[in-house]
């Protein structure tokens, strides 16, 4: 605003120092005045330009907008049980007839991961959601779905970025920057319609412990969904 003031005066300034008569003046001042109008709109302009994001943010932004390639990761760690998911109000809903599912205890990851998790964790702790296209499942390799969310409780490589569980909380945000909403026990990311809800296994204003990663649960929401509202119940609790 302080270049679009000094404009404004130099303007004045060189207007009143013509020889132009008194109409000639009041011409140039109404011409200004316009010009003045549309510098304050730009000068207005940029300062709504958003500040400038970090590079934790860049990285959590990109993560969140393609967190998953459906099709190459059941291509690489196929197959797996599969079955109905239940909807949820804020789910991201494609303008398709179809319906959601569910994928869960992948059986390579026994051997792949690390921990070589259970048959249990598999089945109850990872679980991939997706919205199925048209009316039948199809084959387990049809790529006539789209990705809506992940459910994870259990340390999985697979994931990459995403792999967070067992991360102290410091370690996260070093990685995606501070969260956009804290709870008690429970951090929240959202960024291309997409939510990314952490629960830690102690408190988060403890001055004694340090909160670690128990799960995440990664979900695209519909445009209605609001983090500054009440958080639904599948995102309240792991």
């Amino acid at each position: 605003m302080n270049i679009v003031w000094s404009l404004l005066l130099l303007c004045i300034i060189v207007s009143c120092g013509s020889e132009n008569n008194d109409t000639d003046i009041n011409e140039k001042l109404d011409l200004d005045s316009t010009e003045m109008d549309v510098l304050i709109e730009k000068s207005n302009d940029l300062e709504n330009v958003a500040e400038h994001i970090s590079v934790e943010r860049e990285r959590l932004n990109a993560i969140l907008a393609a967190p998953l390639n459906l099709k190459d990761y059941k291509a690489e760690y196929g197959t797996s049980n599969s079955g109905s998911a239940t909807k949820q109000d804020f789910f991201f809903k494609p303008d398709t007839v179809g319906f959601y599912y569910r994928y869960m205890m992948f059986h390579q990851l026994r051997n792949i991961l690390n921990s070589h998790p259970s048959e249990s964790d598999l089945f109850h702790k990872f679980r991939i959601i997706v919205y199925k296209y048209g009316t039948d499942v199809g084959s387990f390799y049809a790529d006539n779905e789209e990705l809506i969310g992940i459910e994870c409780a259990i340390k999985n490589e697979t994931l990459g970025e995403l792999d967070l569980v067992g991360l102290e909380r410091s370690e996260v945000e070093k990685k995606f920057g501070n969260p956009d909403r804290v709870e008690k026990k429970q951090t929240f990311y959202l960024s291309n319609q997409t939510v990314l809800s952490l629960y830690y296994d102690s408190l988060l204003d403890s001055v004694n412990t340090q909160s670690k990663v128990l799960g995440l649960k990664l979900v695209r929401v519909n445009a209605s969904f609001d983090l500054e509202g009440e958080i639904p119940d599948y995102l309240s609790k792991l």
